[in-house]
């Protein structure tokens, strides 16, 4: 749903739906969420697109989250 919300523009529906993907991917054991479906998850959002959807979607607290993980993890992998 929120790839389709995505696709429509509206970013407020997208932010809502993709909240618990998100809290999923942070907290994939409670979740049950295998690591190569959190894997596939992020490659097909990144915690960059998380950030932005949820800035545009009126969820500062959670873009700051998704920017942060972001950034761990890009100084986690210095070569990127």
């Amino acid at each position: 749903m929120g790839q389709w919300y995505l696709a429509l523009q509206r970013l407020n529906d997208a932010s809502r739906v993709l909240e618990p993907v998100f809290a999923a991917v942070l907290d994939p054991q409670e979740y049950k969420l295998t690591p190569q479906i959190r894997n596939q998850i992020l490659a097909n959002l990144s915690f960059e697109k998380f950030g932005d959807i949820f800035l545009e979607g009126d969820k500062p607290e959670l873009a700051i989250k998704a920017f942060t993980k972001a950034i761990e993890k890009r100084n986690a992998r210095p070569a990127i």
